[in-house]
Order: C-alpha cells, then sequence, then structure tokens
C-alpha cells in the first residue's frame, strides 16, 4: 500500500449514507465554505475540505464561554505572572506582567509604552501563550470550554479519527500540537497598517477560534488573507522581489514571517500575477480553518483573543511532506513529526 492507497483508506468516512451533500446550499464567500455551527456536518465539513480551500464556521461559542476568555479573567487569576509581549511593527520582544498587557486590552492609555502626545501606543501580542508548558494544565477551564466548541471535532480534536497527528503513541513523544493562545491589539488602520500575524504557512492544518473581542464600532474584529497552496511558488517571488525593493536581508520569504502585505502590495500582487486572497472577517465565535500550506496573514481591527490547534488531516498530508522539506531547508526542526505520522497511521491501517 502505497502513500496515497493509505490516506485514501484514512479518509473513507466510517458510515454510510446514501444523502447527497449540495454545499452549495449552504451560504459562500469567495468560494470558501462559510456555515453556521448548528447546520455544519462532518459530509459538509469534508466536501468543502477536500478542495483545499479555508472553511469559517460561525457562532461555535455562547456569551458564557466567551466571558471564560475575557481580560478580567485572566488578570484575575493570572496577572502577576511574566509574560513576553511583541511590537507588531518591529518584532521586538519584552517581558511584562499579564495584568499590564490586559489592563489596556479595552483602554489605549492604560496599554504600555502609552504616548499621550499622540495618543497611541505600540500594537502588541502575545503568541503561542503558554510557550513552553501544557495548555491544559496552565488554563484547565479555558482548555475544556475550547475542546467542547470545536466543530468538526472529527478532524481537529487531539482523539479526532480523521486527524492523523494522534496516531503517534504517547511513548514516542507525538508532537505539541496546542492548544495556543494567540492575543492581540486591535489597531484603528487594521489591514492598512503592519498586521498582527505577518504572512507564513504552517506545515500542518490548523483550526482558530476568535474567543473574545472587544469591540466599539461594526468593523470585524479580524480579517484574514489566505492563499491558494497553488500560489505558493508565485507568492514567494513576489516577496523576495519586495524584499529587494525594500533592502531588507531574509532567508526565506515566507518563513521568515517579515512582511505584512498591506492593501498596496495585495493590490499588485493581482495586477501582476493574478493572484487573489481568499478574505474572512472574523469575530468572536468564529472558527477558521486554515489548509496546511496556505500562506497566510492577520490584521486586527479590535483587540482579541484566539486560540487555535493544529492537526494532520488525510487531504493534506502530502503538503505536509512537501512543507517538511521547506522547513528543513531554512533549519526548522520538524516539529511535527510527519513520517512518524504516516508510519503509525500505515500501521493503525494495516493492523
Amino acid at each position: 500500500m502505497d502513500i496515497d492507497e493509505l490516506l485514501q483508506a484514512q479518509a473513507e468516512p466510517q458510515h454510510t449514507s446514501t444523502t447527497e451533500i449540495n454545499i452549495e446550499s449552504t451560504e459562500r464567500d469567495d468560494d470558501y465554505l462559510a456555515i453556521d455551527a448548528k447546520h455544519l456536518t462532518l459530509e459538509k465539513f469534508q466536501e468543502a475540505w477536500k478542495t483545499g480551500r479555508p472553511v469559517l464556521v460561525r457562532n461555535t461559542m455562547t456569551e458564557s464561554s466567551q466571558n471564560l476568555w475575557s481580560p478580567r479573567t485572566f488578570i484575575k487569576q493570572y496577572g502577576n505572572q511574566q509574560t513576553e509581549v511583541i511590537d507588531c511593527s518591529n518584532g521586538t520582544v519584552k517581558e511584562i506582567k499579564v495584568k499590564e498587557y490586559f489592563g489596556g486590552f479595552e483602554n489605549i492609555k492604560k496599554r504600555p509604552d502609552y504616548d499621550p502626545d499622540t495618543n497611541t501606543a505600540p500594537i502588541y501580542k502575545i503568541k503561542d501563550w503558554p510557550p513552553k508548558d501544557d495548555f491544559e494544565s496552565c488554563f484547565p477551564e479555558q482548555y475544556r470550554d475550547f475542546m467542547k466548541n470545536l466543530p468538526a471535532k472529527e478532524y481537529c480534536s487531539p482523539s479526532g479519527y480523521y486527524n492523523l497527528s494522534n496516531r503517534v503513541p504517547k511513548s514516542q513523544l507525538p508532537p505539541d500540537l496546542g492548544p495556543k493562545m494567540f492575543i492581540a491589539y486591535g489597531s484603528d488602520v487594521g489591514e492598512a497598517g503592519v498586521g498582527t500575524t505577518k504572512l507564513h504557512n504552517d506545515m500542518a492544518d490548523a483550526v482558530n477560534i476568535m474567543c473574545y473581542m472587544y469591540t466599539t464600532d461594526a468593523k470585524p474584529a479580524a480579517v484574514w488573507d489566505i492563499y491558494p497552496y497553488e500560489a505558493l511558488d508565485t507568492i514567494r517571488e513576489f516577496v523576495t522581489k519586495i524584499a529587494q525593493e525594500q533592502k531588507v536581508k531574509i532567508r526565506d520569504p515566507i518563513h521568515d514571517q517579515w512582511l505584512y502585505l498591506n492593501n498596496e502590495m495585495r493590490e499588485r500582487l493581482e495586477k501582476e500575477h493574478g493572484i487573489k486572497s481568499w478574505r474572512i472577517f472574523q469575530n468572536a465565535g468564529d472558527a477558521v480553518f486554515i489548509p496546511a500550506g496556505c500562506a497566510h496573514q492577520v490584521s486586527n481591527y479590535h483587540s482579541a483573543v484566539k486560540c487555535a490547534y493544529d492537526f494532520v488531516s488525510p487531504e493534506n498530508v502530502n503538503r505536509c511532506i512537501d512543507l517538511t522539506r521547506q522547513f528543513s531547508r531554512v533549519r526548522r526542526e520538524d516539529a511535527l513529526q510527519i513520517l512518524n505520522t504516516i508510519l503509525y497511521t500505515w500501521c493503525d491501517t494495516m493492523f
């Protein structure tokens, strides 16, 4: 049995159904599936996911769930802990207390390094929180809530049948796929500015849920640009050209995570190469599914708490193999352990 046969065997549903699924009957934005959580089924998800496009699932969390992820909760429970924050404009890192960071979440004047003369403050973010410790141990209530609210659990939960990463036994130290929190202040200029997550791609599939947002107007909390996997080589060439024009030294145009494509750059990419992103607007309770390898970036209009979990789906495991090779060329570790994943998936299928 070769890899393609193995993956086909794993992707086959473990039930039979004569119901024809027509995802055109659900809401669609720019040719990706956007659907309310109460209408999502495994069949609808699979039909959309096999196309290699992102999926947006709305209303995955209740208001009471969102309260668990509020600044007040983190200040009360973890306020005196130290955490690293990153300046989104230049990537510099500093360490502050959790209560200092969340104290400015909803009030710019209380943010670290606020400048009263210009009424501005750096757009700080907390990435991959907790950085090293186990999420479940550090945030048990939030962990249970996140796992409870995950859509398409068959794919993106630790025990999901179509999440191939769980085939690696614990004795082999399986990869740490999360969950992790991504927290960032909002910016009035939003997508016209420097962004809160630079353009990059990941070697695994991922689901990202916005668990809390603070908003004062009708703008979406965050805007995503997700590019087709097939456009990756062209995007690499385009970003390399930008680096040369800006006289920026880079090792890899995507994996260095150095650039946010603002409005002007995105328009130029479309005009010169015909490449356009899937634009996804995310608010509290929305889950964004990002296929492995798709270059993507995020900009927050409003301060928000997001939580993400990585997984390996049968549909995209070949991409994971290719991406592992790419990451090795820039000396990034194979945190996904994709070869182990394939080996133990084969064992699970054969025996």
